[in-house]
């Protein structure tokens, strides 16, 4: 490859490509609608060998929202009024890492290293080795994954049982408990 295919860009044309969903470590199958370079929709795919149409709301709002919201945190802020007043002022990369370690090592001297726990989105991402990694060293065993929160801890029960999970996860044929 030549130096120019490492820095140029590009761009997939209009469409809806077949991809997978990386929200969580299912990895659903998922269809990506494309529009002027940018992804306007990300939905489920019905044809995908596994998923058979099933997804959850992570993956339908995910991508898009993730990538393109305008709320979307694009550098360290710090709480710059009273909880809840939606105050926030912007500080540095150099700040922030330094605050987040000060407050960690107080926590862990105050209350032990188990009292620390950190969350990521997915099993297969390198953040997530990062950050056992980094509660590891120091001294936390705590860690999860976005399943341990959600419908993956329901759908390896449902495959330890012997049940499909690809219709248990359609909301359109659920109904509300009265």
């Amino acid at each position: 490859m030549t130096e120019t295919a490492f820095t140029a860009r590009q761009v997939a044309e209009d469409g809806t490509y077949p991809t997978t969903c990386w929200e969580c470590s299912t990895c659903c199958g998922a269809l990506a609608t494309v529009r002027d370079g940018r992804v306007v929709d990300f939905a489920p795919n019905r044809y995908h060998p596994y998923s058979k149409g099933a997804f959850c709301i992570k993956g339908i709002r995910g991508a898009p929202g993730i990538t393109y919201g305008p709320g979307r945190l694009l550098h360290p802020m710090r709480r710059a009024g009273a909880r809840g007043e939606g105050k926030w002022a912007r500080v540095s990369w150099d700040e922030a890492l330094e605050e987040m370690a000060e407050r960690l090592a107080q926590v862990r001297q105050k209350y032990g290293p188990e009292a620390i726990v950190g969350a990521t989105s997915g099993a297969y991402f390198s953040r997530s080795l990062i950050l056992a990694l980094t509660l590891r060293s120091i001294g936390s065993p705590n860690w999860m994954i976005n399943q341990d929160l959600c419908g993956g801890c329901r759908a390896v029960s449902a495959r330890a049982m012997g049940a499909s999970t690809s219709r248990a996860a359609r909301t359109s044929k659920m109904r509300a408990a009265r």
